[in-house]
């Protein structure tokens, strides 16, 4: 027993000995500490300041999961796979099978065919008037299509796609749903959020922190590491999008 309560008060003591060798350390080079933090936190949102630019709109299936592999097989072996762009068409007056309409329904599945980086186009008039794509009341339909490539390639053709094809048309009006572009609309609202909570919470916090500790100076600590710890997490965020590319959910 008593070794043993020996051993631990020594290691005890050689603890405190580190820690206060490191504490004098800190307090006797104080001023360069406080520069050499500075810079970091200014070189890491210099370095990430473009970070949510590089945050791609996936990540939302396992590329491990059954259905995945699938999606994978279907669009590598077969050139097809499910339709992750929808266009609801909506006639104006009449219906979807109203002449005017149907043949500005038919234009516009023609143009949606033709351009670059979209497969599989099909509409409720290419199919024959397929019942399944058409509305109960008849005054809308479905015009389906699959965006190739990437995560952030989709997004960038939903982004693209948007002004041509989410308007009016003569006798119909169209508007663009599915999932890549729900997914892209996910990410730019998560970004926005975020951006508003971080405009609210910090001078939140830092007016509470000035009341807690009664001290601009003592109030202003937690904010810089806080600081650092977010800039370090964009500067990072950054490398790895040169390799990984991590989703807007980091």
């Amino acid at each position: 027993m008593s070794t043993k309560a020996t051993s631990g008060g020594i290691t005890r003591i050689h603890e405190q000995t580190l820690m206060t060798r490191l504490a004098t350390v800190v307090i006797r080079h104080r001023r360069v500490l406080l520069a050499v933090a500075a810079v970091a936190v200014i070189g890491s949102f210099v370095v990430g300041a473009k970070v949510a630019t590089k945050l791609n709109n996936g990540g939302f299936a396992d590329p491990s999961s059954p259905s995945a592999k699938a999606t994978s097989l279907l669009e590598h072996r077969f050139h097809t796979g499910p339709a992750n762009l929808v266009l609801v068409v909506s006639a104006k007056e009449g219906t979807v099978d109203t002449p005017d309409v149907a043949d500005a329904g038919i234009a516009v599945t023609a143009v949606l065919a033709h351009t670059a980086g979209v497969e599989g186009t099909v509409s409720y008039w290419s199919l024959g008037r397929a019942a399944p794509l058409r509305s109960v009341d008849g005054t809308k339909a479905l015009i389906l299509a699959r965006l190739t490539g990437s995560d952030d390639q989709v997004n960038r053709r939903v982004h693209q796609l948007g002004p041509g094809f989410a308007a009016s048309h003569g006798p119909i009006s169209i508007a663009i749903t599915g999932q890549a572009a729900v997914s892209r609309q996910v990410g730019e609202t998560i970004r926005g959020d975020l951006a508003k909570a971080e405009v609210i919470a910090i001078p939140i916090t830092a007016v509470l922190l000035m009341f807690v500790f009664g001290s601009m100076v003592a109030a202003f600590l937690p904010l810089a590491i806080g600081g650092l710890a977010i800039g370090g997490t964009f500067a990072t965020l950054m490398g790895l999008s040169t390799r990984n590319g991590p989703t807007a959910m980091a």
